[in-house]
């Protein structure tokens, strides 16, 4: 039997108070929750949730621990420069591959970047966090297409840091890799 939706304290602890049970009956409580900044980050952080019942006859208390597990999250970012090219001018194109997990995104991940470049570009160099690249053995470009791909693995980048704050908050600093591709229009 559906009951009236019960009265929640929120805070630490979350209070959920007016459930009825019945002798010999069952009740399924469900919610949902987020992973706050003061959530513990980074190698053996885990979140323990634990829950406790009160009433006659009772307390009864359960719970559960979640470990933070390991994985790459990538996100990228470009821009190109400079905004304003005349005639046959270079342009450069900056590739930022940020990684706010906790594990590297390593070559075994066989990550690649691809791009089509319009304006066509001539003449590319390329360059991963400061260092060339060539083609074939880093990278492919199809200059009729402007169709550019860096070879699988080729990009790696590292797993993000955590520092905890004095209050107790979380920050993450992302793994950054750059890629740079210059051109002649």
């Amino acid at each position: 039997m559906l009951q009236e939706t019960p009265e929640v304290t929120p805070g630490e602890p979350l209070v959920i108070e007016g459930i009825d049970i019945p002798a010999g009956a069952n009740a399924m409580l469900i919610y949902e929750t987020g992973v706050t900044v003061y959530a513990p980050l980074g190698e053996a952080a885990e979140i323990t949730n634990t829950v406790t019942v009160t009433g006659a006859c009772l307390p009864v208390e359960a719970s559960a621990t979640l470990p933070m597990t390991g994985s790459a999250a990538l996100t990228i970012s470009k821009s190109v420069s400079p905004e304003v090219v005349s005639g046959c001018g270079e342009l450069t194109y900056t590739i930022v591959i940020q990684n706010s997990g906790s594990d590297p995104a390593a070559a075994e991940d066989e990550v690649v970047v691809t791009d089509v470049f319009d304006p066509v570009l001539h003449d590319l160099t390329v360059e991963l966090d400061g260092e060339p690249l060539s083609a074939p053995a880093d990278y492919t470009y199809d200059e009729a297409a402007g169709t550019f791909a860096t070879v699988a693995g080729r990009i790696t980048v590292p797993g993000a840091t955590f520092t905890q704050n004095t209050d107790g908050t979380w920050v993450t600093d992302p793994g950054i890799a750059v890629l740079t591709v210059t051109g002649k229009l």
